[in-house]
């Protein structure tokens, strides 16, 4: 009887003879060496399935299945199909891993019996060479104190906590198979559904900060790319993750997380299509189907994380095509202005536009936030706090000032980059009844 291996890797592969090598390499040369690898050929035109099969030959833990193309999704639901490990792990076919990448990741989730291990990544960027920590993956301020979570104690962000990545998690496969969740059949967003409903049910779920898994940035023969071929992708799988949320009777509980993630992720699909055509499908399809659908219109300002997000739905429900495009193409140049002023460090993709800041901290990176808003009001900063106020300058106040009932602001910014002191800090706001969702942090390694 053949025995269960401690991880399943499952490879979809479509054209990617450039990149294979370097992936079942760092496959076959892991430290953890009770593994398969599951690789398969989605109907590639070119060398893949020669390089695949040669793998297979020489190594017996690499198993190859030659499929009709169906694409990412379907791939995917055939590997699972035949994975027996223990864990679940998805790689692309074009990324590659750390040589301790898949111990670690076993021995952390298996030790703490977890449905789910959340992890960081880096990412490669293929014409340059550079190879850096992926910013922004993982919301580490969404992440509660406990180390075994589950939705219900992040029940607003766990939609928001690490996207729909499918490859910076690991999976219990007895959990993936008796929920029966699957993967969408469809090339792009396909793995948003599995990822969001597998996080969304499951009792035990972990995060280890550690980045073990090299994304390649740009590959033009992927299974994911080519987004205005396929722009209301985004639709259809926030339509089909509501429809299991609801099956499973959890949607409710959810719900303004599920709402805002929605709407978020429909809107960021806008900034990689590059044709007219595909940007009119999709304007045209939120505002006269799935901007209802997925319960985002005739909501308040009030309900949204992001006030970028209420304004930018607000465009595509009140005005035409014509005028989103104008105020897009504003954005994009605001957007632009920010990426080039240099040094400017300030958590411009956690705060939004206009809105009233407490700045605590008033230290090197608390005078340098202040500096900046000084120089470029982005934020209205109607405070400055630190503990040690008095050995400070005059702008600064005393961390007491928080509590006056006439300062009216929407977000604190803890202004340090010791994670530690940042969550010391976080619970004292906590506990002057500080909502969560106000406090934001985030290390500087991910700007």
């Amino acid at each position: 009887m053949r025995r269960e291996p401690k991880i399943s890797i499952i490879v979809p592969v479509y054209n990617a003879e450039s990149f294979l090598n370097r992936t079942l390499g760092s496959i076959i040369e892991q430290t953890c060496e009770d593994i398969e690898a599951i690789c398969v050929d989605d109907g590639s035109a070119d060398r893949s399935p020669e390089i695949l099969d040669d793998y297979a030959a020489k190594d017996k833990r690499i198993r190859v299945i030659h499929q009709q193309n169906k694409g990412m999704g379907a791939s995917r639901n055939t590997g699972m199909d035949m994975a027996s490990g223990e864990y679940l792990f998805f790689l692309d076919a074009d990324d590659y891993l750390e040589p301790d990448a898949l111990g670690m990741l076993y021995g952390y989730a298996s030790s703490r019996r977890l449905d789910i291990l959340v992890f960081g990544a880096n990412q490669f960027d293929s014409d340059t060479g550079i190879d850096k920590k992926m910013p922004g993956i993982v919301n580490k301020r969404y992440l509660p104190e406990k180390e075994v979570f589950s939705a219900g104690d992040i029940s607003d962000h766990i939609f928001g906590l690490s996207y729909g990545y499918i490859w910076n998690k690991m999976y219990w496969r007895g959990f993936i198979r008796d929920k029966g969740i699957r993967s969408q059949e469809m090339n792009v967003a396909g793995s948003q559904t599995f990822v969001h409903e597998a996080m969304a049910v499951a009792e035990r779920i972990g995060y280890l900060d550690i980045a073990p898994i090299h994304y390649r940035m740009e590959n033009p023969t992927g299974l994911s790319m080519h987004s205005d071929d396929e722009p209301l992708n985004p639709c259809y799988a926030w339509e089909g993750l509501q429809q299991r949320l609801r099956k499973r009777q959890v949607y409710e509980k959810l719900e303004r997380g599920f709402v805002n993630a929605a709407a978020d992720n429909c809107l960021a699909k806008f900034d990689v299509l590059r044709t007219r055509e595909a940007m009119k499908a999709l304007f045209d399809a939120l505002k006269g189907t799935y901007l209802e659908r997925l319960e985002i219109k005739n909501r308040d300002k009030e309900y949204f994380f992001n006030e970028d997000t209420f304004k930018r739905t607000c465009a595509i429900l009140n005005g035409s095509f014509d005028d989103f495009v104008h105020l897009e193409l504003i954005r994009y140049r605001s957007l632009l202005h920010k990426m080039e002023r240099g040094d400017d460090t300030f958590p411009y993709s956690l705060v939004p536009h206009g809105s009233r800041i407490v700045i605590y901290g008033a230290g090197f990176w608390g005078r340098k936030y202040f500096a900046q808003m000084m120089r470029n009001p982005y934020c209205e900063v109607v405070a400055w706090v630190d503990r040690n106020y008095k050995d400070l300058m005059p702008q600064v106040s005393p961390v007491s000032a928080l509590s006056d009932a006439s300062l009216e602001f929407d977000f604190v910014l803890i202004s340090v980059d010791n994670e530690w002191i940042a969550k010391d800090i976080g619970k004292d706001l906590r506990a002057m009844g500080i909502d969560d969702r106000k406090i934001i942090w985030q290390h500087m390694e991910e700007r």
